[in-house]
């Protein structure tokens, strides 16, 4: 019942796409966070 390799390549890519886009999402979150930290100086 293993799905073929080219469905799990799809899907790991999908996930990995994925699993990018929070990363820059959360850098974003912080670079601000820290921006606005500095700026309340």
């Amino acid at each position: 019942m293993t799905e073929p390799l080219e469905k799990r390549l799809e899907k790991a890519m999908a996930e990995l796409q994925a699993a990018q886009e929070a990363v820059a999402r959360t850098e974003r979150e912080l670079r601000s966070a820290s921006f606005s930290v500095l700026s309340s100086d």
